[in-house]
């Protein structure tokens, strides 16, 4: 199989001219706070590659000839010049918005509280405020917000900090305001992102790392009643010398100790980790679970895609992804039973049905580019 790809800005189709100066291009794609991003870099030694500016928009796919997966929209950040040799270097985030390519609403400062309200209508509230739709977890919809206020804090961020609270994900892409359950293996609507099944003879190495002295092995929160002025300290794990303290107030109990169980969750996961570069595979996307064979005992097992980079170059087509423990923390043991790696390649944030659309998006005027792809080239 021929590794490929497909960049397009609005009408203009920059895939040929790419693909013969092509000397790097790599697609992240993230379940946690980070962006997803796009890095491309160029051999520009006749100083004659078109290049973007800063805020245009870039539509991406990669993959094989003949079967290319959509990666979605994004913004072109900056653009690196550098020589001798003279290369260009194109950073892009994926886009928030559909039609605009600016984060800074979400990024602007504003105070203000939430009274007697859920996850589900904060997220939509803000959602709307920023032409969003809002894509919500049911099982985090109904989660109560007694009181909440955001003092001198950008929207991004109050919303990470319900995300974090709630162990969720939080992701503004497509024009939609995604509210996930972190590590769940489903998609908004419930559907299941699909299960890989790697062995290690599918990987060209692995990396695992286990933190056997977790820098944190209790949370401790606090609620507190502004009538009464009675302030409760809540743990979660143990209580002890490692223990973290979380640096706001929750209205009751509840909130207080499901903030105190989240981010308990945050600090097991991080503390096991596994790496896996393999041949390039665009079904792998973040999110999603992957079960490990035939690799040590204390990495076979159940795990959970945190991250999954793409990456074309001269050399070939690679994927690497980053593992984490499931939302308990614990690897749940595969009896290796399994004998297919039977993938669903579900984009994690197409709820929807809207990769396809997506995809034929990326169509531009008809013709053959250097690299042996057409317009039928895009799956479906």
């Amino acid at each position: 199989m021929t590794p490929a790809f497909r960049i397009v800005s609005g009408a203009y189709d920059f895939t040929g001219a790419y693909a013969a100066k092509l000397i790097s291009l790599t697609v992240s794609d993230s379940s946690g706070e980070e962006s997803d991003s796009l890095t491309v870099e160029l051999e520009d030694s006749e100083g004659t590659i078109r290049v973007p500016e800063e805020g245009d928009s870039l539509r991406v796919a990669i993959g094989y000839v003949g079967a290319l997966r959509n990666m979605g929209l994004y913004i072109v950040e900056s653009v690196d010049m550098e020589g001798p040799p003279d290369r260009i270097t194109i950073h892009a985030k994926a886009a928030p918005f559909d039609q605009t390519s600016s984060w800074l609403p979400l990024q602007s400062r504003k105070s203000r509280s939430f009274d007697a309200a859920t996850v589900g209508a904060l997220v939509e509230a803000v959602a709307t405020e920023h032409g969003l739709t809002a894509a919500i977890d049911p099982q985090l919809a109904t989660l109560p917000v007694p009181h909440l206020d955001q003092t001198d804090e950008s929207d991004m961020n109050l919303l990470t900090r319900i995300a974090r609270d709630n162990g969720a994900i939080m992701k503004a892409m497509f024009g939609r305001l995604v509210f996930a359950r972190r590590g769940s293996g489903l998609s908004i609507s419930g559907i299941d992102l699909g299960t890989a099944i790697i062995r290690r003879s599918d990987v060209t190495g692995y990396r695992a790392t286990y933190g056997l002295k977790r820098k944190y092995k209790g949370v401790k929160t606090r609620s507190y009643d502004p009538l009464t002025a009675n302030a409760v300290d809540v743990f979660a794990g143990e209580d002890g010398e490692k223990v973290y303290s979380h640096p706001y107030s929750f209205a009751t109990d509840a909130e207080a100790k499901q903030a105190a169980t989240s981010y308990l969750g945050s600090f097991q996961r991080s503390s096991r980790t596994v790496s896996l570069p393999m041949p390039g595979r665009t079904d792998l996307g973040a999110g999603m679970t992957a079960v490990l064979l035939e690799f040590r005992p204390q990495i076979n097992g159940q795990w959970i895609v945190k991250k999954a980079e793409h990456h074309i170059s001269r050399a070939g087509y690679q994927t690497t992804i980053e593992l984490e423990a499931p939302p308990d923390g614990n690897i749940t043991k595969s009896n290796g039973s399994s004998s297919s790696a039977a993938v669903n390649g579900q984009d994690p944030f197409d709820t929807d049905g809207t990769g396809a659309a997506k995809a034929r998006q990326l169509q531009s005027q008809p013709g053959v580019v250097p690299v042996g792809m057409t317009d039928d080239d895009l799956e479906d």
